[in-house]
């Protein structure tokens, strides 16, 4: 195992969910949502986060917004077995992503 994989396998819940909702509002001031609905990424996820396998990979997802019809929502997607995050998004009539996310604390 890798020092990024070691590390990735180290974070908490709340370091996960603290990673994903820094790269949901990125993502969201990268394609102009509104401001009142990135203030809503301050709250909890909409929906308890998911865990998954992408592509094999252990992931675990977070959602945010997406409460009605013109609202928009956002996904995050943080890799279990390294530092990836991966955003998707958009409205009913636009999706946004894959975005990949560049944590500022994420080691190459």
């Amino acid at each position: 195992m890798n020092k990024e994989q070691q590390g990735a396998m180290e974070r908490t819940q709340q370091d996960n969910v603290a990673l994903a909702r820094s790269a949901a509002k990125a993502f969201c001031k990268a394609f102009n949502f509104p401001a009142d609905q990135i203030s809503e990424l301050d709250g909890p996820p909409i929906i308890e986060p998911v865990s998954l396998e992408h592509e094999g990979r252990p992931t675990v997802a977070y959602r945010w917004l997406g409460g009605g019809r013109g609202t928009p929502y956002v996904q995050v997607e943080v890799y279990q077995d390294n530092n990836q995050v991966v955003v998707y998004g958009g409205y009913s009539h636009q999706e946004f992503g894959p975005w990949n996310f560049q944590s500022p604390t994420s080691t190459r």
